[in-house]
């Protein structure tokens, strides 16, 4: 039962990935003057709802324990708040990596959309605390 529930997110979400991909390429293809800071370079609102999506449906697999999903969502928050402020993961958004000899190292996939790919962090968070909202206000009494 979990992994077919597994299997239909990563089916639902193929759509919202596809229609992410073909923004970026449309972007790219038509020169479209897009902001690179609030995502990065190829990485959009689509990609991060598709990533949290099959996230939050991985880790509901491994941990099935649906009304306890705003313990993993605090959990998920504290731990990537840390990352941020005390482990230089605020450092490396905001000025990428840094090469050998401390020069800027701008190639790669995961550089260019750093912001937007470490994002979907907090909004896995930030999704698991609304679901579990929504569990408790909609539960039958």
């Amino acid at each position: 039962s979990r992994i077919k529930n597994l299997k239909r997110s990563i089916q639902s979400s193929a759509v919202i990935f596809i229609i992410g991909v073909t923004r970026s390429i449309l972007i790219r293809v038509l020169d479209y003057d897009a902001s690179q800071s609030e995502y990065g370079a190829d990485w959009n609102f689509f990609l991060t709802l598709a990533t949290v999506q099959v996230m939050s449906s991985l880790l509901l697999c491994i941990v099935p324990v649906f009304k306890h999903a705003w313990m993993l969502s605090i959990g998920i928050g504290v731990v990537y708040e840390i990352m941020l402020s005390k482990f230089g993961l605020f450092d490396l958004l905001e000025d990428g990596f840094l090469g050998w000899g401390g020069h800027d190292y701008q190639d790669g996939i995961f550089n260019a959309n750093r912001e937007g790919i470490c994002s979907s962090i907090g909004m896995l968070s930030l999704y698991l605390a609304g679901l579990s909202l929504g569990t408790f206000l909609f539960k039958k009494r």
